[in-house]
């Protein structure tokens, strides 16, 4: 599915530290372990291509869900050290 230009290119760009935190915020903005559903259809289709564009890249990645929720948790560590 995907060419092996291209993964070498998402493990380059979310294989650093800083990927690994937008990866991560980008999984939480995505909905990717939240609620999907909202009264408005339109909403709810919103919010699964939001979702569904991150769960290309980590499929990309080869990630399984408990190294996302692993990232996930680490950026929410680092947004309590900040506030």
């Amino acid at each position: 599915m995907f060419k092996r230009q291209i993964v070498t290119d998402y493990h380059q760009v979310f294989g650093t530290e800083q990927g690994k935190r937008v990866l991560a915020d980008m999984c939480k903005c995505a909905h990717v372990y939240s609620q999907l559903f909202d009264e408005n259809p339109y909403t709810t289709a919103f919010k699964e291509g939001e979702r569904a564009m991150v769960l290309r890249i980590l499929r990309a990645l080869k990630m399984n869900p408990s190294d996302v929720e692993r990232l996930m948790e680490e950026q929410e560590e680092e947004e309590d050290d900040i506030t």
